[in-house]
């Protein structure tokens, strides 16, 4: 069996897969599905969120932001946030859209 993410729109998204067999004891599991759709066309809502220390799937949010800034200036939507925690973020930036990047809180560096 494959099963595939393929979102119409997108945002966050939630699913429920039924999986059934022949098992006596359990004949059905259920399981709890989440993703989060990306369009390159249009980006991510702002803030996309970056901790330099985070590992982990990214998806730009707080609670799973990208580790990098120039992931998450990929994803911010035109003229939007992208809001960096503590670190230090080691990187050449190419900014092609307007955006505002901003300390969460505590000291950032970004340089080479």
């Amino acid at each position: 069996m494959e099963v595939t993410f393929d979102p119409t729109s997108p945002g966050a998204k939630t699913a429920a897969l039924r999986v059934t067999s022949n098992d006596f004891d359990e004949p059905t599991v259920d399981v709890a599905l989440t993703g989060t759709a990306y369009d390159p066309a249009t980006g991510y809502t702002s803030p996309v969120w970056v901790d330099p220390n985070y590992t982990g799937v990214e998806m730009g949010t707080e609670s799973q932001p990208c580790n990098t800034v120039d992931e998450a200036a990929a994803l911010v939507l035109s003229g939007g946030t992208v809001k960096v925690k503590p670190g230090a973020c080691n990187e050449t930036l190419r900014i092609t859209k307007p955006m505002r990047i901003e300390a969460a809180s505590g000291p950032v560096t970004i340089g080479e």
